[in-house]
């Protein structure tokens, strides 16, 4: 998907990471949005507690 996402000439950075332990600090996002289903991801609790701490006080899913 990231290699389909980068055209010609695009400079934009992809950030690629295991979801269950994101690089950001927290309250670094005022909104976070789950792409794929947690069914189907290992340790499903893991992911919604880091998208919890990375998102600012006042931030929504």
């Amino acid at each position: 998907m990231l290699r389909r996402a980068r055209l010609p000439g695009d400079d934009q950075a992809y950030p690629f990471s295991d979801a269950r332990e994101q690089p950001y600090a927290d309250g670094t996002f005022n909104a976070i949005y789950v792409l794929t289903t947690l069914g189907g991801i290992p340790q499903p609790d893991r992911v919604l507690r880091e998208a919890a701490r990375m998102l600012a006080p006042a931030g929504g899913w």
